[in-house]
């Protein structure tokens, strides 16, 4: 066995790299650890643990670095953050997934979600080569059900729900505006092949008028089913700060302080959201499904919190990362589908497109 992995050397016999690359090993390790308790811990209660959270695709990344770099010298340190890996394996499958696509099954139904970021069109025209990519999008996948997030109207411009109607063939559809002047409105939308029998809001108490969440009882040839549309408390980051972080630059400390302050606000309302949400859920007495933008990533206490006793559509049947965030800031996962347990998954697509800020994302389901 000396000859293939040697036993742990003494913190003493390391060189003075390797010492150092030790401590920074422990830090990581430590770090990675306590980035599992995101979706335990409350960030009402401890936003610490939310912040790490959101860095655990790069903790993740430098303690495989750490466990290569000890067994490349065979080194019983490889296990210092090895063991640390195989602890979150749960979170790690709600990052990445190795399922294989199937053809859409006989029986199913196909739910898209899309945060079409207004068309572009908030406080300027409407973007028409990109509202027309949407359209054409939508009618390549041919969703069932289709919720739309961000879903903007100017009523002296497209006929924008018609266009919808007409290319998804069915006049059943709810759009409920959360902010409306006498020529644009901007709200959340709810589009189905099936009719519509109830619809209404759900009061999230979010700060953001946009952050809130509809739903609409839809009569499918089987059942009764409910579909809820939410998109959570975004960051409300403005163009410099997107701009930063696109181009990975460093900002002034200033920025930093007032991102990290919207990033606390935004752990805290959406594990408020979330908690409301639960309570909705919990008297709902149609099987449902929750389709929308989070806002959040995989490994926060909002996202497990919602998906708790649900079935995850990524985590049933995604392939590779799940980005679903277009933007140089790396691995954003923010858009989701869960369905209650009644429901089989058997697709999970994210559409690569960068005609939104947002991909759309779409699931086969199933409902004996």
């Amino acid at each position: 066995m000396t000859e293939k992995l040697k036993y742990i050397t003494p913190f003493t016999s390391l060189s003075t790299l390797n010492k150092l690359i030790l401590f920074f090993n422990i830090l990581a390790a430590l770090s990675l650890l306590a980035s599992y308790l995101a979706p335990i811990v409350s960030p009402q209660k401890n936003w610490v643990f939310a912040f790490l959270g959101l860095g655990y695709p790069i903790l993740f990344l430098i303690n495989l670095i750490f466990c290569s770099y000890w067994a490349i010298r065979k080194n019983l340190l490889f296990l210092l953050s090895a063991l640390c890996l195989v602890a979150g394996f749960n979170i790690f499958f709600n990052n990445i997934n190795f399922n294989i696509k199937t053809a859409k099954p006989n029986g199913s139904f196909r739910i898209m979600a899309y945060n079409v970021h207004n068309f572009n069109g908030l406080e300027k025209p409407i973007n028409l080569p990109k509202y027309t990519q949407t359209l054409a999008i939508i009618k390549a996948n041919a969703p069932e059900i289709l919720t739309i997030e961000e879903f903007h109207l100017q009523s002296a411009q497209y006929k924008i729900i018609d266009s919808l109607r007409s290319v998804l063939n069915t006049s059943h559809f709810y759009f409920e505006p959360f902010i409306k002047t006498p020529f644009d409105s901007t709200g959340l939308a709810i589009f189905s092949k099936f009719p519509i029998i109830n619809r209404g809001i759900v009061d999230l108490s979010g700060k953001h008028y946009q952050n809130k969440g509809i739903f609409a009882d839809i009569k499918t040839p089987k059942k009764i089913i409910r579909i809820y549309c939410l998109h959570l408390e975004s960051l409300n980051f403005d163009s410099n700060e997107y701009k930063n972080l696109d181009q990975y630059k460093l900002p002034a400390y200033a920025m930093i302080k007032n991102i990290s302050v919207k990033l606390k606000k935004g752990f805290i309302n959406r594990s408020v959201q979330a908690n409301t949400l639960k309570r909705e859920l919990a008297i709902c007495k149609y099987p449902y499904i929750i389709a929308g933008d989070f806002n959040d990533t995989p490994a926060s206490y909002a996202v497990n919190s919602i998906s708790a006793g649900l079935k995850n559509s990524f985590r049933e049947q995604g392939i590779g990362l799940g980005v679903t965030f277009n933007s140089k800031i790396p691995l954003l996962q923010i858009d989701y589908i869960l369905a209650s347990p009644e429901f089989t998954i058997k697709d999970h697509q994210v559409i690569d497109k960068k005609i939104s800020d947002h991909k759309p994302v779409y699931s086969d389901v199933y409902l004996p």
